[in-house]
């Protein structure tokens, strides 16, 4: 049924998640949990939001220096018919305020106004899985978040 940041980044920050090679991609549909206990876990260290308090529509400056801080920030967006299957543009613009998906800002582009935005929901999905998307539209941005890792850290034993 979907879930969003704050519930993954707590399992994630506590008990540790699998890796998508491990795991398995995004399915989009409702399903098995794949996990196996042979299936090794990480934890990251930390997590925030990238404001501070994690409400509404996240300042612009506040998401770029979270991913300057920690590369990729994750964040709500209102996923509408005209962001799922609209015709691929140069920079999508839509007003949906209906929050109902989550995303990873992976950089931006100030003179295009956009974020460069990637998807989980395939590589057939705009361009290879990404897209620009203006700042705010669809409410990109709502509750942005950063993480932080260890990355020479050893996988975890869940039951350990």
């Amino acid at each position: 049924g979907g879930d969003d940041n704050v519930t993954v980044l707590d399992a994630a920050k506590s008990k540790g998640l699998p890796l998508t090679s491990d795991y398995g991609p995004y399915e989009g549909s409702a399903g098995q949990c794949l996990y196996k206990p042979q299936m090794p876990l990480y934890r990251v260290d930390d997590w925030g939001f990238a404001d501070g308090s994690g409400s509404g529509v996240t300042a612009t400056d506040k998401i770029k220096a979270a991913i300057m801080q920690y590369g990729a920030v994750g964040s709500a967006i209102a996923a509408d018919q005209a962001f799922m299957y609209g015709p691929a543009v140069d920079v999508f613009r839509g007003n949906s305020r209906s929050i109902n998906h989550d995303i990873i800002l992976v950089g931006w582009d100030d003179a295009k106004g956009a974020w460069k935005l990637r998807n989980s929901w395939d590589t057939n999905w705009r361009d290879a899985g990404y897209c620009y998307i203006a700042y705010g539209a669809n409410s990109v941005g709502t509750e942005a978040v950063w993480c932080s890792i260890n990355a020479t850290a050893p996988p975890i034993d869940w039951y350990v």
